[in-house]
């Protein structure tokens, strides 16, 4: 048991939307950003962003396999180590294991996890590697059964819930699903996260504070302009915090920032300061 009245909070926000509408080009407008890449590509677009903005490529590693997430997160949950996220500690040589070089970053203030559809992805892989699927007899297709499906779950949920635990400010990218069920008046379109199922995605807003879609619209010169919707039809899954517009600017320090300070109270506010007044 822990008092939490003076903990610090950290903000955990997922944003998802089809590709192209500036996922990862948000991630980079974190405050002091740890990228977490699923995709070597995505470099490109890290790269490009941080020389529009005027700042240096922040610190990306390129994630192979569920488990180098399952590393970070508990990295980050041993805190900084003389102000580094100490991934690898350094190892001497030992008969005929070879040393091993110190892997440490600077501590970030933002890890962007880009992208939680990758990491189902890689979940997936993970687990058919462990345990192959049985193949059917009827079709020659592999067999995935719920328990298999209810592993998958688990294992998804850990990695999301390790990250939400994480002592810094947690961003996850995801692709955007949109579908119909049903037919004529019966039909409900849907949009959500894509992630492992859709009751996984359906979970998502009780496992982070803000949640919202990344959009691309033309701006009416002939170019397109991103935006960040928190709000909007009740087929699309959002979650909003105090100090957070309908529509904000693709900028995530900034979303952020507005975050914290709608959580100040009006007791730790500065007071004004008043000024004595001469009498006539």
């Amino acid at each position: 048991m822990k008092l939490l009245t003076d903990e610090k909070t950290f903000l955990k926000a997922l944003v998802y939307g089809r590709s192209g509408t500036g996922k990862t080009t948000l991630g980079v407008t974190a405050k002091n950003p740890l990228i977490l890449l699923s995709e070597r590509q995505g470099l490109v677009s890290v790269r490009a962003q941080a020389k529009r903005i005027g700042i240096k490529d922040p610190s990306t590693l390129h994630m192979d396999s569920a488990g180098d997430y399952r590393i970070i997160s508990k990295a980050l949950a041993k805190g900084p180590v003389d102000g580094e996220l100490l991934i690898r500690p350094a190892r001497e040589a030992i008969g005929d294991k070879p040393a091993v070089a110190k892997l440490a970053l600077p501590w970030p203030d933002t890890v962007v996890v880009d992208s939680l559809t990758d990491v189902a992805r890689l979940v997936e892989d993970g687990l058919d590697k462990e345990a192959p699927m049985p193949i059917s007899d009827k079709d020659g297709l592999p067999i995935k059964d719920m328990r298999r499906w209810g592993e998958l779950m688990k294992r998804f949920r850990k990695i999301v819930l390790e990250f939400r635990e994480a002592p810094v400010d947690v961003l996850f990218l995801c692709l955007l699903e949109d579908k119909t069920e049903g037919e004529g008046s019966d039909a409900v379109r849907m949009v959500y996260p894509t992630t492992i199922t859709k009751s996984i995605s359906e979970q998502m807003p009780s496992h982070v504070n803000l949640m919202g879609t990344s959009e691309r619209h033309a701006d009416g010169d002939g170019g397109f302009k991103f935006v960040i919707n928190f709000s909007g039809p009740n087929h699309t899954v959002f979650k909003t915090m105090d100090g957070v517009n309908a529509v904000e600017e693709p900028n995530f320090a900034n979303i952020a920032a507005k975050v914290a300070a709608a959580q100040v109270t009006e007791t730790a506010k500065p007071k004004p300061k008043t000024q004595n007044k001469k009498s006539a």
